[in-house]
């Protein structure tokens, strides 16, 4: 009769095997963070794109004009101006 051993759960592992297994559990996790990071790019890329906005305040090179650009600074000064600021409060 042939006698076979079989083992259990805390049985010996070869280190060929053990090694084999690092090697997988590593390449896994590397491939893992590869695609996360690639993922990463192109999202963040499609919501750079998003966020340009629809056009109506900028020329078509993405630039505002200085006429907007004066205006933009001209209500930001009466938005602090002290009237403006009482009448906030009110």
């Amino acid at each position: 009769m042939l006698m076979v051993e079989e083992k259990g759960a805390g049985g010996y592992t070869s280190p060929k095997r053990r090694c084999c297994i690092i090697v997988l559990i590593v390449l896994s996790f590397l491939a893992f963070v590869g695609i996360g990071i690639v993922a990463g790019y192109f999202i963040g890329r499609n919501s750079a794109k998003s966020c340009e906005g629809n056009g109506e305040t900028k020329t078509p090179n993405g630039k505002q004009t200085q006429k907007q650009l004066d205006q933009i600074y001209k209500d930001a000064v009466e938005m602090v101006s002290t009237e403006e600021l009482r009448e906030n409060l009110k």
